[in-house]
């Protein structure tokens, strides 16, 4: 009778799901080649108009199923390191509204690729010989071997690679660094070298592969869903941000995009500068402005979303640059060294207080009076990363790359005080900075691979060790249960921290560098984050509960 009662519940259940999403579903089952289940491998359904991708995992039986896709064509493959499926892609599976359409595969060994390696992974496993340094800190700060082309390019192939970038404005890279970068790939990947076409083949990749049992049985309830933007090589947006009419602001090159995450349509508006500057971050607020950050010329604009119109504001600043460290590369060896930015002026991160005011991180901290159209500057913060506001208004900061400042802070909103604190290891480094629903504050140790809490009430730090080789927080976000949400940059998983447990569930992520600089939560509890080498924005969410346990009985 227990099983009828939940049979028909679940009918229910899917009945109004059904009928309040409309979509159709695509599932199927992924076997090895003995006919065994195959766990943990990625099957990708991308809708052949709109370009919206979902990505979902098979579980331990090797079953995959997707949920509420928009009804048209569709294509289907599945994906794992070191196997390639057969058919290596279906190109015509049909969606349907409340049906769904079956698309099986079946994986075979197949070689594994240097493209498919996270960064730690490949900074364990490439030769070591001059050179290797500098691709370590330069190129890894955005992306690794998944942009770095195939085997068989001389050294002159690879300045010419490298060359390719500054044209098309992806990075601004100095001769020398290109000589050093091009002579190590010349003499590691071009045609004469030693070095293995597979990673695998080489003895150290024993200890640093990740099996598909690596993952919990839990992690495999992720869904990823990502959407295709403009493909131009400076769109390449480090998260997403909701605005009130549930639309998500992305930053470009130059300028923003609105998606609409629903339909995949996108609208993309750029500054009247012809040198398309590096956009940091975006800010949408409620009254209907979106607000970008304007890096490398320490400017604040505000687009309207009325009248399509910019307007760039710019204010002077001469106070003493900070001295720097090396900012992204997490190597014991690296990590403090002399970094190549320079200490001038710049924006970082925006938030709006409670007056509307909008606050930037960078260097220094500033605020943007939104009646006055005055900033002021805060020198005793002369270089700052992470940037939230809490309840009461007050801005909490992060030091970051600043040599001689790691400390958290807080400025008060009515007088400017500023208080900080240090946090007891001295290795502590933080980044990204979010507030909880309870007061606390919470940051991401880049080099020390944890999440840390402040309670500002007792002032005391606690911190939450991150599993794996190494974790390197970068994004993070807080959601409407106060989970935390963290985006590691070098073995690229998406973990969640529950503070209540301290248990850490790490996910798979279907992307080899992801890149993620931010993540932010919408009102529909999904995570939202930027896949930044490849030009995407996209959100994570888990199966409901509720569907899980009926699915379990």
């Amino acid at each position: 009778m227990k099983k009828i009662r939940c049979t028909a519940l679940l009918a229910i259940l899917l009945a109004i799901s059904a009928h309040a999403s409309p979509g159709g579903d695509i599932s199927g089952i992924v076997k090895r080649e003995d006919g065994a289940p195959f766990r943990a491998a990625f099957v990708r359904a991308q809708n052949v108009k709109t370009k919206m991708l979902m990505m979902v995992l098979t579980d331990n039986q090797g079953q995959y199923h997707t949920d509420n896709l928009l009804a048209g064509t569709y294509e289907v493959w599945a994906t794992s390191t070191g196997y390639k499926s057969d058919p290596s892609r279906r190109t015509d599976v049909i969606v349907q509204d409340g049906k769904t359409s079956v698309a099986g595969f079946t994986m075979k060994k197949g070689a594994v690729q240097w493209s498919q390696l996270t960064k730690y992974q490949t900074g364990i496993l490439l030769p070591a010989a001059k050179g290797k340094d500098v691709v370590l800190q330069e190129c890894f700060n955005c992306h690794a071997m998944s942009k770095l082309g195939t085997m068989g390019r001389d050294r002159d192939g690879w300045l010419e690679a490298i060359e390719h970038m500054r044209q098309v404005g992806v990075a601004d890279i100095k001769p020398d660094v290109a000589d050093q970068v091009s002579e190590y790939l010349g003499n590691v990947f071009g045609p004469d070298a030693d070095t293995p076409a597979s990673p695998a083949l080489l003895p150290q990749y024993e200890n640093v592969k990740q099996e598909h049992d690596y993952f919990s049985d839990d992690a495999l309830n992720i869904v990823y869903v990502d959407y295709q933007l403009t493909g131009e090589p400076k769109d390449r947006p480090g998260s997403g941000k909701q605005d009130k009419n549930g639309n998500i602001w992305v930053e470009m090159g130059g300028g923003l995009s609105k998606l609409d995450p629903a339909t995949g349509e996108l609208h993309t508006w750029r500054l009247p500068d012809p040198t398309r500057p590096f956009i940091h971050e975006i800010l949408p607020t409620t009254d209907g402005s979106v607000w970008l950050t304007i890096e490398k010329q320490n400017a604040l604009a505000r687009f309207d979303t009325r009248t399509e119109k910019f307007e760039v504001y710019r204010q002077p600043y001469d106070g003493p640059p900070p001295v720097e460290m090396e900012p992204n590369a997490p190597w014991p060896n690296l990590r403090y060294t002399a970094g190549d930015q320079t200490s001038d002026p710049r924006r970082h991160t925006a938030v709006a207080d409670l007056q509307g005011n909008i606050w930037s991180s960078g260097r220094p901290l500033s605020k943007f009076d939104i009646e006055t159209k005055k900033f002021t500057f805060f020198p005793e913060i002369p270089d700052i990363y992470g940037i939230a506001v809490d309840q009461e208004g007050n801005v909490w900061f992060a030091e970051f790359n600043s040599r001689d400042h790691h400390s958290i802070g807080k400025v008060d909103v009515k007088t400017n005080k500023i208080t900080k604190w240090t946090p007891p290891s001295s290795d502590t480094r933080p980044r990204r900075l979010k507030i909880d629903s309870q007061g606390m504050v919470w940051f991401g140790d880049y080099f020390g691979g944890n999440l840390t809490r402040f309670d500002p009430k007792t002032q005391t730090f606690r911190e939450f060790k991150l599993p794996g080789p190494m974790p390197t927080p970068y994004g993070i976000a807080v959601d409407h249960n106060d989970n935390l949400w963290y985006a590691s940059m070098y073995t690229d998983v998406i973990g969640k921290l529950s503070p209540k447990t301290g248990k850490v569930i790490e996910y798979p992520t279907p992307y080899g560098e992801r890149g993620t600089r931010d993540m932010f939560e919408d009102a529909q509890g999904r995570i939202w984050y930027g896949a930044q080498p490849y030009g995407k924005v996209g959100y994570v969410r888990l199966r409901e509960d509720l569907a899980k346990t009926f699915a379990q009985k």
